[in-house]
């Protein structure tokens, strides 16, 4: 954990401030305003809020604590809060939206921020409203208690040059089955012409990375196992669902199995991939972000000639494969002793000003939200193959179980799907009993949710 601590103006500006506010006691100055943030991929991410906080704090003139952690640090202590652990007064996270942000308000700790989102509802794109409302069992309610920030989804990044090496053709199959085919016989060409350590695929099959649950959402789409209804019911009784449930833990595990993915991957974390792929190591590969191209922005050679992206196959149906975005969130907690200044603080951040500098720290990475940010030219993605492939992909979506039944957070904190994965890949667990172990354990997760 790294931690930064943004210093108050001194004695005569924290009582300028209280003044302004009514009061001579300095409760705006009693304590600092605790914020947990992501420490993200790049400095200017960090450079980004800093600034951001720097800022607003010598305008209010109060202290502002910024402690950074790593994500599966903070989606930790987001299960420690749920369970009544400490709690900063704002909390922001990559992964928080779809493995922690549920439960926290389905416990009623979270502020109720539709007075802070409401300003934005007009220019929200579509399905992102939707992602931030959250069930209640305190007070039986449904509510906004978080802040979209960004949204990602899961990309598919491959080396051109190194595809043009394989001598197969660059002509990449729309086809389910036949896009993943291709990718095997690329590795077979670029073995055959001396790339001993070249796989055709880098995909995660660890219980480590969130990329691997991330993924196999969309190999679970494209097998249509629809596991939660548009009421929100879960479908795990369902023959179908069983049996599409199957076919998706099989062809995904399949593609290790063959050999066609680096037997490392049992073992990845989400950085893994992204560094095996960067390496050479593997031709293609998937990612729930852009920080791919990201981390090669400053190489015009390579962001713009050796590196690709892909949009999705088809479906098995033969149906457009639909995004599933992940809404990277920001939360206020309800009992914190400085609750109107984080409100205050959260409303200074969605200035468009300001959200556009931090996401643009990101790289790129994410998307925006919000549609007037999507529109400019750093997002548009006109001249930039990769940023108008994940627009594209975006384009067409459905909202993740998460927003239909907030249990299912619960399965992706839980890795239910890497844990089934990584048994079928490396322990050599039957397909069927990996895939019943998880629909029960699935099923159980929604019982003790709900009960």
């Amino acid at each position: 954990m790294k931690r930064r601590s943004f210093l108050a103006l001194g004695a005569s500006a924290a009582l300028l401030a209280a003044c302004r506010n009514g009061s001579t006691g300095g409760s705006r100055s009693d304590r600092p305003l605790e914020i947990w943030w992501s420490e993200g991929y790049y400095p200017e991410e960090v450079d980004a809020i800093q600034l951001i906080a720097n800022r607003w704090q010598k305008r209010v003139g109060v202290d502002v604590n910024l402690s950074l952690f790593s994500e599966a640090d903070l989606i930790s202590r987001a299960s420690a809060a749920a369970r009544g652990g400490p709690q900063p007064d704002i909390l922001y996270g990559y992964g928080l939206g779809n493995m922690g942000v549920p439960r926290l308000a389905w416990e009623g700790l979270l502020a109720d921020l539709s007075e802070q989102v409401e300003p934005l509802k007009a220019e929200l794109l579509p399905g992102i409203l939707q992602s931030v409302t959250y069930h209640n069992r305190r007070d039986r309610n449904r509510a906004i208690y978080a802040i979209p920030i960004s949204q990602q989804s899961v990309n598919i990044h491959y080396w051109s040059d190194l595809l043009a090496q394989a001598r197969i053709g660059t002509a990449i199959p729309s086809g389910w089955t036949a896009f993943w085919s291709f990718w095997k016989e690329a590795q077979a060409g670029l073995r055959r012409r001396g790339f001993a350590d070249v796989y055709g695929m880098g995909l995660p099959m660890s219980t480590l990375a969130n990329d691997t649950s991330d993924i196999f959402e969309y190999i679970l789409e494209a097998h249509g196992a629809v596991l939660v209804g548009s009421t929100g019911q879960l479908r795990t009784n369902d023959p179908q669902v069983i049996r599409s449930v199957v076919s998706a833990l099989a062809d995904y595990t399949s593609h290790y199995r063959d050999g066609s993915v680096p037997p490392g991957s049992v073992a990845w974390s989400d950085a893994d991939n992204n560094a095996n792929f960067l390496g050479g190591l593997s031709l293609m590969t998937l990612n729930p972000t852009l920080s791919i191209p990201g981390s090669q922005v400053a190489d015009e050679l390579t962001y713009y000639q050796r590196l690709s992206s892909s949009p999705w196959p088809q479906t098995l149906s033969g149906e457009p494969m639909p995004s599933i975005p992940l809404v990277n969130q920001l939360v206020v907690f309800a009992r914190s002793p400085r609750l109107s200044l984080a409100k205050e603080f959260v409303t200074e951040l969605l200035q468009a000003a300001n959200l556009s500098l931090f996401l643009k720290g990101s790289q790129g990475r994410f998307l925006p939200v919000i549609k007037p940010l999507l529109d400019q030219s750093f997002w548009k993605g006109d001249q930039d193959p990769h940023m108008s492939t994940a627009r594209q992909v975006l384009n067409r979506r459905r909202q993740p179980y998460t927003v239909l039944n907030p249990a299912y957070s619960e399965v992706l904190r839980q890795k239910v799907w890497g844990e089934a994965i990584q048994a079928v890949a490396q322990n050599r667990l039957p397909v069927t009993q990996a895939a019943d172990d998880a629909m029960k354990t699935i099923e159980a997760i929604f019982h003790d949710w709900w009960r």
